[in-house]
């Protein structure tokens, strides 16, 4: 069986692809930025105080969320044609909105399950008034509890919208149960390599965040070299 490439070599694969193209991947950032920035400006001035306030917010963002699915899913194709080797343009950026934009929305509800599910804690102490009993300390210490467990849940879904754009024939049930069989025994391998980028994170943000614009192509295709990395071995 091919043996998995080290994290390194994925990462050396990320940059060797960006070689050309990191102008195009920086310009697909910006878009993506700016659709999230222009809808949540769009929904924050709406918020009104009280239950009903909230809960409109909160609908709002979920459907925003989802929305931003279609862009999830255009930024895998787009990475997925870089590491390829294929052409990669900005157009890539909207290929969500036309390859199975229903199976895009619906993974990406998934997700948003898996979080709300995850910040249920927090919810829970937030709408019964307990959190404003709570210290800053303590509160933010549960929201970052409730963040991790979000994303340890979802490592086992983390190649799905690659996979949508692979085997597009496939359902939205077919693609999960992909996802869960490549990452299996995958997860930590692929925890090391999102930790990996933290040090480079916490110089773009001591920099006023402009080598983002470097530092997310950059996350971007590792993610996707780690993705052919699985689905080669997978192959085998």
């Amino acid at each position: 069986m091919k043996k998995n490439h080290s994290i390194s070599t994925i990462k050396k694969r990320a940059r060797e692809q960006l070689l050309g193209n990191l102008s195009v991947c920086v310009k697909a950032s910006i878009i993506t930025l700016f659709v999230f920035l222009t809808l949540v400006m769009i929904v924050v001035p709406a918020v009104h105080t009280g239950f009903f306030g909230v809960a409109l917010y909160e609908l709002s963002m979920t459907l925003v969320q989802l929305f931003m699915g279609l862009f999830i899913s255009g930024s895998a194709f787009l990475y997925l044609n870089l590491i390829y080797g294929k052409e990669v343009a900005v157009k890539n950026l909207f290929a969500g909105f036309t390859t199975q934009p229903d199976k895009a929305i619906k993974l990406q509800l998934i997700l948003l399950a898996i979080d709300l599910v995850c910040a249920s804690p927090l919810l829970l102490l937030d709408f019964t008034g307990y959190a404003n009993r709570l210290s800053d300390f303590s509160f933010y210490l549960l929201m970052l509890a409730c963040e991790l467990l979000s994303l340890l849940c979802k490592l086992g879904l983390s190649q799905v919208f690659f996979l949508l754009h692979d085997f597009p024939e496939r359902s939205v049930k077919e693609i999960v149960q992909a996802s869960f069989r490549l990452m299996k025994g995958q997860k930590i391998r692929l925890l090391v390599l999102m930790c990996s980028f933290l040090p480079l994170a916490l110089v773009c943000a001591l920099t006023f965040f402009v080598p983002f614009l470097w530092l997310a192509p950059y996350y971007r295709a590792a993610m996707a070299a780690f993705y052919q990395d699985v689905i080669e071995k997978n192959a085998d």
